[in-house]
């Protein structure tokens, strides 16, 4: 009787350090900057219509098995902003991505719309929460989504 003692014992000492990894539950991100492998912008889609007539939607597309394509369509922006910038961050959990216009406020008392694109790298399957922001301090859309091999979402930005 007294040889299953110390092994009932390692047996309870083993069960309880082994269920660490969860697949149901990530770990939680760490405060990171995944990289933006590529971006572009349209120009300036001054055309008949006024800025707050088009529609605003986002596309995500994942690329391949760890790259996510971002499309911000009709995202409205100063109308000379000078350079566009794009910056993407994990904070507090949240993958932000921030298109910001350099000067800030652009050079002109002016805006319209734009098409906003970039490829983040280095993605994981699993959920995710999402902030993007178009040249301000509020996010513009605030949605969450799941990312896998196969995605392919469409989010329209309600006012």
């Amino acid at each position: 009787m007294k040889s299953y003692i110390p092994t009932l014992i390692l047996m309870v000492l083993l069960s309880a350090a082994l269920p660490g990894c969860n697949k149901d539950n990530p770990e939680p991100f760490k405060n990171e900057n995944p990289p933006v492998v590529e971006s572009q912008f349209s120009d300036c889609k001054n055309n008949t219509k006024s800025a707050g007539q088009e529609s605003q939607y986002i596309l995500l597309e994942a690329v391949n098995t760890a790259q996510l394509k971002i499309t911000f369509i009709n995202a409205i922006l100063n109308c000379c902003p000078g350079e566009i910038v794009t910056n993407v961050f994990i904070q507090d959990d949240i993958l932000k991505v921030v298109f910001v216009e350099t000067p800030p406020g652009g050079l002109c008392n002016c805006i319209c719309p734009y098409d906003l694109e970039c490829v983040i790298g280095d993605m994981e399957t699993r959920n995710y929460n999402i902030e993007i922001y178009a040249g301000g301090d509020t996010p513009d859309a605030k949605f969450s989504f799941v990312f896998s091999s196969h995605l392919n979402l469409t989010y329209t930005v309600s006012d």
